[in-house]
């Protein structure tokens, strides 16, 4: 019985799409499923799918494009294997083992996700580096309150690069008001509520990179580092939609404890959105820096008591005077 299905959304991929599947044909495992949504490419995408033949694929063409967020949630409840993956359209597996090793670990002591320890970053210019996860070691947890204790780390920044119990990935499908509304990152709403929903965790130690991320290259990719103050902006405007829907949605399954509100801001963009300001500061000087800072300070901080304006509710004193002092330095 297959117990494994791998997704992926595409929007114009079909030119990393041969490596991608590519790697997935290439597995020492073999008995798993393919699902792809195909979220309204102009370019070949679909002839490059086709090419293949392979009935282990099942593709859903979703017509007008509506972006990643909204397509991987069409997605996830077409999920029909105890456990699922995510695979980007342009990035690949570095590890012909990967997902009999995912899974193996996963079902080893019964964990609701298994995270691969370390993942190859290829930028644009032909560089490549390598992204050390969590602690570098082995990790495992056990219990009801891995967000409280281990979040944010490293590792919860991706959706893809995990093993997860697709029962707990379909409770983490957004409610129609959040995929309506000005909601972009999918990966920070996901892989937040997964660490909340999640009692059981495995962090898998490689020296080997076993997941190859594409940083500058695919429709997904992390092309940004304009510091332009409009795409700060609209970046600190994703952070804060991330931190409001999910922390509203937090009660439906428990109540927060007061460290997870607290790791929420933390894990969700605000910690490199700072780190940004100074790199600003460095980089044109004070006055363009602290430009930013008032964008910043718009959207997370309301009269220096609560870190997000909107969210009344939530109120982290300490933490905002320390975030403060980092922008007044």
């Amino acid at each position: 019985m297959t117990e494994l299905t791998v997704c992926m959304v595409v929007y114009n991929g079909g030119r990393h799409l041969k490596t991608s599947i590519g790697s997935l044909l290439g597995q020492t495992l073999q008995d798993f499923k393919l699902l792809i949504y195909d979220d309204g490419s102009t370019d070949d995408t679909l002839k490059v799918i086709e090419s293949f033949h392979d009935d282990r694929f099942r593709v859903i063409k979703g017509g007008v494009n509506q972006g990643i967020l909204r397509a991987r949630s069409k997605l996830i409840p077409l999920i029909d294997t105890e456990y699922c993956m995510w695979l980007d359209d342009d990035d690949f597996l570095c590890r012909e083992d990967a997902l009999e090793h995912g899974l193996d670990v996963v079902k080893s002591k019964n964990f609701d996700i298994a995270t691969f320890a370390r993942m190859k970053l290829i930028h644009r210019d032909g560089t490549v580096g390598f992204e050390p996860y969590c602690q570098g070691s082995d990790f495992e947890y056990f219990g009801d309150r891995l967000f409280e204790t281990h979040y944010p780390t490293p590792m919860h920044c991706y959706l893809t690069s995990k093993i997860i119990r697709s029962s707990i990935m379909k409770e983490s499908v957004p409610e129609k008001e959040i995929l309506d509304g000005e909601f972009i990152s999918e990966d920070s709403f996901y892989s937040t509520m997964l660490f909340y929903l999640a009692k059981s965790y495995r962090h898998i130690e490689s020296e080997q990179p076993i997941y190859a991320y594409n940083c500058d290259i695919g429709v997904w990719g992390s092309k940004r580092e304009s510091l332009v103050p409009s795409v700060f902006d609209k970046e600190c405007k994703v952070a804060y939609n991330v931190v409001k829907s999910v922390s509203n949605r937090m009660p439906l399954y428990r109540e927060p404890s007061q460290k997870e509100l607290e790791n929420l801001v933390m894990g969700v963009h605000v910690e490199e959105l700072l780190n940004k300001i100074e790199r600003a500061r460095n980089r044109f000087g004070r006055a363009f820096g602290d430009e930013l800072c008032c964008v910043w300070r718009k959207w997370f901080c309301a009269d220096g008591v609560h870190v997000l304006n909107g969210v009344g509710e939530f109120a982290m004193p300490e933490y905002v005077r320390s975030l403060e002092r980092r922008l007044n330095q």
